[in-house]
């Protein structure tokens, strides 16, 4: 949508200034009125590193008549590759120096006002109080969450870019923006990310010259708002792949549930940045690698996104006495990869793999899907090839679950895009067959494993577990789940952590216990967790045996044997007395047989995505 300019024109412009913007004031759409504006302006730029660079260099350019600039750093060598608004001279010097130096050189004409300051909840609204507009080029979430607060407190528009590797996107926030009805950072974003899960640049590197694809589009979103042309990105992310030279937009809507913005948070506590105070607090508490690898029965494990993961990373979980890693691969199919905008190719995957067996890790899972947009039976075939080739340990086989009334980002997944109930079923069908005829022996719903697995030991003696992380060949009745959101189980009951990132953060630190439910287990929720544990791990349950263990008789679960009868006449189970079975070709449905036994499941909700 088209907005009115941003900025009323100055008074006039000198004859050297004319001069100088000549080939904007041709332009129809800029003219005369649009250059005042331009003059009139006042733009903040937050960091004056990748992408604040070009900003300011194009925003000096283009006649800006005020630019802030706020970065307390100095420049370093390392800087040079990408943060071109420094030079070999500035390495050492105050980054908004330099940038204000720089900008001098650039148009005289300008004024620049430089914040030498970290931006944080004591000055954030004295310094945006001054401008007409927001530049947000920041590396961190917990600055760009106070950004956005701060912006959508004062009614400022900002526009907002992100950078890593050889992708980048760029936006427009406005929530006080004329309509009402545009987003905020909050609306795209509403959680940070658990910390280190998204490397910095630093961590993960950036093509250099990606800084200037993003860096140019937001100052081309900047001369949009303040002369009022155009239709800027507000309600729309722009996602750039270097890789491909693909621009693409998302389209963004105001999120209702979004909690109003009241005031200002401790922004690095909802991020879930550690504290001094907790580094201290936890000094003398942990332990330590070497007490972690003394311990010979325990199999410490780690899941990892191979896109992410760093080479000192994996040397360090190796150190760290980890022993096998979960590798996230989902798809192979580049087609498929784009619609569930995860791209992630093979050799990515194998390099991870590689590194992590030289450094001791060398048990390696593969987690894939089946069920994605765009997927197909041949792709899965495809995928399991590929996957195969690196010899994994375990792999597991999850059907994607689209819930897009619980997870908003699925909202932009096209539904016709995805398989429908039967072609999912032919689709997990290849995959377990391709894994059976390379001798992987299936591990209840959705594992497999090699024949001398620990998991497959256990099958064979009837010991198998499942528990919130999947099937387990541990034996112990409780599990202490770490981290928001981290469900644990205790003998009596059933508890879970607090989602928010920040409030786990906080009640740790405060020496508390994180959760935010729990439910105590009775007698009968008991002996119904057997039974279905059984189903999921066996595909068949004896009742009498699980119900001698509690202290009942089979025919206490005469109603749910009679609902089984109609499965029983479509083939799907066999009931011999107080025995229940699955055949092989219907191990697919062992949930829907096993909800037979959920005391608490109402089919009528629709809180979960369908069992196929």
């Amino acid at each position: 949508m088209s907005l009115p300019p941003l900025v009323e024109p100055a008074d006039d412009l000198s004859v050297d200034e004319v001069r100088r913007y000549s080939r904007h004031l041709i332009i129809p759409d800029v003219g005369m009125a649009g250059q005042k504006r331009l003059k009139n302006a006042r733009v903040l730029v937050i960091g004056a590193g990748g992408l604040g660079s070009p900003a300011l260099m194009y925003l000096a350019a283009a006649g800006v008549g005020t630019l802030g600039v706020i970065d307390f750093d100095v420049v370093d060598e390392s800087n040079l590759q990408r943060q071109v608004i420094h030079g070999q001279s500035d390495v050492g010097s105050p980054k908004a120096l330099s940038a204000k130096a720089s900008v001098a050189e650039i148009n005289p004409y300008v004024s620049v006002v430089v914040h030498e300051e970290r931006l944080d909840n004591d000055n954030v609204m004295r310094i945006f109080a001054d401008y007409d507009l927001i530049i947000d080029g920041t590396d961190n979430f917990a600055t760009r969450y106070l950004v956005n607060d701060a912006a959508v407190l004062l009614g400022k528009p900002y526009v907002w870019g992100s950078i890593y590797r050889f992708d980048g996107q760029a936006s427009v926030f406005w929530a006080s923006a004329p309509g009402g009805e545009a987003p905020c950072y909050r609306c795209l974003y509403p959680e940070p990310p658990p910390p280190g899960m998204v490397p910095s640049c630093a961590e993960g590197g950036v093509l250099g010259v990606l800084c200037a694809s993003i860096g140019s589009i937001m100052v081309t979103e900047a001369i949009k708002l303040i002369t009022g042309i155009g239709e800027p990105l507000l309600g729309r992310l722009m996602v750039y792949d270097a890789l491909e030279m693909s621009y693409r937009t998302i389209r963004i809507r105001k999120d209702p549930e979004t909690k109003p913005i009241e005031g200002l948070i401790d922004y690095e506590a909802f991020c879930g940045v550690v504290s001094e105070e907790a580094v201290d607090a936890a000094r003398g508490s942990t332990i330590t690698n070497p007490e972690l690898k003394e311990w010979a029965d325990a199999e410490v494990a780690v899941e990892i996104d191979p896109r992410r993961i760093m080479d000192d990373m994996i040397r360090s979980l190796g150190n760290s006495g980890v022993r096998r890693a979960s590798l996230g691969v989902q798809s192979f199919d580049p087609a498929v990869q784009k619609a569930i905008n995860r791209i992630q190719s093979y050799e990515q995957t194998a390099h991870a793999t590689d590194k992590l067996r030289s450094m001791g890790i060398e048990a390696v899972n593969f987690d894939l899907i089946y069920g994605l947009p765009h997927q197909t039976v041949a792709s899965c075939e495809d995928t399991v090839a590929q996957a195969l080739q690196l010899v994994p340990d375990q792999l597991s086989v999850f059907g994607y679950a689209h819930v897009p009334w619980m997870k908003k980002h699925q909202r932009m997944i096209e539904t016709s895009a995805l398989p429908n109930p039967q072609q999912r079923l032919a689709q997990f069908g290849a995959i377990a067959q391709s894994l059976t005829e390379a001798r992987y022996r299936r591990i209840g719903l959705d594992h497999f494993a090699k024949p001398d697995d620990r998991l497959v030991r256990c099958l064979d003696a009837g010991t198998l577990h499942r528990n919130f992380q999947g099937y387990t060949s541990d034996q112990c009745a409780t599990l202490i789940g770490f981290g928001a959101s981290a469900v644990g189980t205790l003998p009596l009951a059933y508890v879970q952590n607090t989602t928010q990132v920040g409030e786990y953060r906080r009640r740790i630190e405060a020496g508390s216990f994180a959760l935010q439910r729990g439910r105590r287990l009775t007698a009968e929720d008991r002996l119904r967790r057997d039974v279905i544990e059984r189903i999921m791990c066996d595909f068949h349950v004896d009742l009498r045996a699980i119900g001698a263990g509690h202290g009942v008789r089979p025919e206490y679960f005469m109603d749910e044997l009679a609902r089984l009868a109609d499965l029983e006449q479509d083939g799907i189970v066999r009931l011999d007395g107080a025995v229940v079975s699955l055949d092989e070709a219907y191990w697919p449905l062992a949930r829907t047989v096993a909800a037979v036994f959920d005391a608490y499941l109402q089919p009528e909700e629709q809180r979960h995505a369908a069992a196929i």
